[in-house]
């Protein structure tokens, strides 16, 4: 009730008051009913406290437990108590968090308060585990050494760490593994495979079962799969070969979002059940949109590539890896996305161990009409190397980047990267690298490790036989039907033919010139909406290798960028570059290029001699997409020109340009950065230091401490390479005594 100066002992006017205030009253006269001395002891809930350890919840029901015990208060006294006390008796952290609620709060609001804070909290990281939770942070410009710092919380929101997992369950079958040091143990977080040659008895299980429950893990007996097929992370084990689960990948695809989704869910099996590059490049226009909410339209095109992805995922199958038989790396020169096949070559006769293995592949691809089923080569031809009568098992398919790191990359770069990639996946599985890398013809290899250096460095530590013999089969029918190049059209000196010059300017047009019949002619490009000066520069040598596609041409540029575009992109992967136009230029110059029937040579220039050898056509394609058009210049503003870019000497603008010495001297002695230098000292021998006692070299040193003798000069005998020093009080040259 209200106390004070007034009528507060009417109710009517009591109620006219709001809530808020009932309440405030209502726990001040509690506190000052609990601070009032008296012969009577402070109620029992009085002295309920949270302990630092107790969770919130649990105190709130502590609490309220104690309150009812007391008769002396009233229903609605309790919870104005109950409320006060669970704010009043509650933790420091806890009050902390409190107190940002208002004063109408409930006390269930401050219940989720603290439960949402709790759940938000970061758990401390026991101490010897802090230093598996570290990280490093680099100096600048590494000017000094990494600093390494530890946690000393989990990352918010996780209470138990799969790092401490991996290392508990590592922990627990350490006892198994050095017992069993030739059986394959994998596991990831609580699911674990055990594998060997031989079956596993009765007793092998219960010596696991007992290991593990000795450290605390459980073995659910529901779980343990001791027959084929074996069910391990999604995938289908058999004997003989590997396969993913049944599982369902929604084609349903309306937004980016499901586009997105669609794609992640196959990329960890698209090496064993060979989804290609060319698969999924159909599929990447939908992802070029910049928001998840527009809804996609699947064409046709669309919904035939998802149904070949989808029937690949259920029937592909790769085969299991065989101990005792090399791998085989085998390369495909496909057009678009050259991929490789790591495999194994097994014998047909029973040569093998693996013989009921390869049985049973045989009748789990039987399926020829599916390309993703295809994960055996059965060679019946009069193939070399030793390879009739054998199969050649797939274990994985491996693939390139869909998008080249590159605008554009080479050939040869691309199977340099499929041969890095063979190589360290083949290590992973097996340990060692490839036997033999097959794959390419004679010439074309031959070439390419005369010519590319990535290839080069691919193949440099690599021990195994690197060779050109291809197997017989289906599937290696379809692989080699794409051809390798033997060597590009591109020549690295001038051939006999027409000289065509390109170019192009900030006037947004484009220009070739080229000499025919006594006179130069001359075809002019003008720019389209978005052209820059690159793309110009571009779509003149564009232009010029659809021109002259059967005739032998030298083609003249002023940009290093495009004579090595030129020179790289025969027979080379484009990236699908943001910028439209450039890429359509990239597609039909390579298209022009490989069309072409007779050999060119690219030639960059970069020449300041007009009027010379092939600075003439430079020269006339420079001025045609010149922005100024300016007039015939004299021999006398050519000279000075050229000296105030590389400032000659008189007699090098006089052999030069055939001035005479008076002209070549005054044009010199005009320019302001060489006037004031004198003829020099020529470039005639000294004969000091010859003979003995004959000083070169010298030099003074101050040394303050010396006091008035604080010059020392040190000399150099040449001849006799002796050295000594002197103190003296001047340092002039004369003071020298030699």
């Amino acid at each position: 009730m209200l106390m004070g100066t007034g009528p507060y002992l009417n109710t009517q006017i009591q109620l006219q008051f709001p809530a808020i205030i009932h309440q405030t009253a209502a726990q001040l006269a509690l506190r000052a009913l609990l601070s009032l001395p008296g012969e009577k002891k402070a109620p029992p809930f009085a002295s309920v406290q949270q302990a630092p350890a107790e969770p919130y919840a649990k105190f709130i029901d502590r609490l309220w437990a104690a309150i009812p015990d007391h008769l002396d208060l009233t229903v609605e006294s309790k919870s104005s108590v109950f409320k006060m006390l669970s704010f009043d008796n509650a933790k420091a952290n806890t009050r902390n968090i409190l107190v940002t609620l208002p004063r109408t709060a409930l006390v269930e609001d401050m219940l989720e308060r603290v439960q949402r804070a709790d759940q938000s909290r970061q758990p401390d990281v026991v101490a010897q585990d802090c230093q598996r939770f570290a990280f490093t942070v680099p100096s600048i410009n590494k000017q000094a050494p990494e600093k390494r710092y530890e946690w000393l919380v989990l990352p918010q929101g996780m209470r138990n760490s799969p790092t401490l997992c991996q290392l508990y369950v590592a922990w627990a079958l350490e006892p198994i593994r050095t017992v069993w040091c030739n059986v394959i143990v994998y596991h990831y977080m609580d699911n674990i495979w055990f594998g060997r040659p031989e079956c596993f008895q009765d007793s092998d299980l219960k010596f696991i079962w007992d290991t593990l429950e000795a450290k605390g893990l459980k073995i659910a007996p529901e779980k343990v799969q001791q027959k084929q097929p074996w069910l391990y992370w999604g995938w289908k084990i058999s004997d003989s070969t590997i396969r993913p689960q049944k599982v369902d990948i929604a084609t349903m695809l309306h937004n980016l979002t499901d586009v997105q989704m669609f794609l992640g869910n196959i990329q960890w099996g698209r090496h064993i059940v060979w989804i290609t590059n060319d698969d999924l490049a159909i599929l990447l226009p939908l992802l070029q949109c910049r928001s998840a909410e527009p809804q996609i339209t699947l064409t046709n095109d669309y919904r035939q590539a998802l149904s070949q992805i989808t029937s690949k995922v259920a029937a592909g199958t790769a085969c299991r890896h065989i101990a005792d038989v090399a791998l085989s790396f085998l390369i495909s020169n496909h057009v678009s996305h050259p991929f490789a096949v790591l495999g194994q070559w097994q014998k047909g006769k029973g040569e093998n161990k693996g013989r009921q293995r390869q049985k049973q592949y045989q009748e789990d691809a039987t399926d020829t009409n599916s390309m993703g089923n295809r994960s055996s080569i059965s060679d019946t031809g009069d193939g070399k190397g030793g390879m009739i009568g054998q199969h050649f098992q797939v274990l994985e398919w491996i693939f390139l980047p869909i998008q080249p790191k590159m605008s554009v990359q080479t050939r040869a770069e691309a199977i340099a990267e499929l041969v890095r990639e063979g190589c360290s996946r083949s290590i992973e599985i097996r340990g060692q690298e490839p036997g033999d890398l097959p794959g390419s013809t004679q010439d074309h290899l031959e070439w390419c490790l005369q010519q590319s250096m990535p290839l080069q460095e691919a193949v440099l530590d690599y021990m195994g036989l690197v060779h050109s013999q291809t197997p017989k089969g289906p599937l290696w029918h379809d692989i080699r039907s794409y051809k390798w190049q033997v060597a590009p059209r591109l020549l690295s000196r001038p051939v006999v033919g027409r000289t065509v010059y390109t170019d192009a300017g900030g006037s947004r047009k484009a220009v070739r010139v080229w000499y025919k019949n006594e006179n130069w002619e001359k075809y002019i490009i003008l720019g389209e909406t978005g052209d820059s000066l690159q793309t110009l520069a571009l779509s003149a040598v564009v232009w010029t290798c659809q021109c002259w596609m059967h005739k032998q041409i030298n083609i003249v540029s002023g940009s290093l960028y495009f004579v090595n575009v030129v020179k790289w992109i025969e027979d080379a992967l484009i990236r699908q570059t943001k910028r439209d136009r450039l890429l359509s230029l990239f597609l039909p110059l390579r298209d022009a290029i490989q069309g072409r029937t007779a050999p060119y040579c690219v030639i960059h220039i970069h020449s300041h001699q007009f009027s010379i050898g092939l600075a003439e056509g430079n020269s006339r394609a420079d001025k045609l997409v010149s922005m100024v058009t300016a007039g015939p210049e004299s021999d006398f503003t050519h000279a000075r020109v050229l000296h105030e870019m590389f400032h000659q000497n008189a007699k090098g603008l006089q052999r030069m340009l055939g001035f005479t010495w008076t002209e070549a001297k005054g044009i010199v002695r005009a320019c302001p950065s060489c006037s004031h230098r004198g003829p020099g000292l020529g470039l005639g021998i000294s004969p000091r230091g010859v003979k003995a006692l004959e000083v070169w070299q010298m030099d003074i040193m101050h040394v303050p401490e010396f006091g008035t003798k604080r010059y020392v000069r040190v000399s150099i005998d040449t001849c006799s390479k002796f050295i000594w020093a002197k103190v003296q009080e001047k340092k002039h040259f004369t003071c020298v005594d030699i």
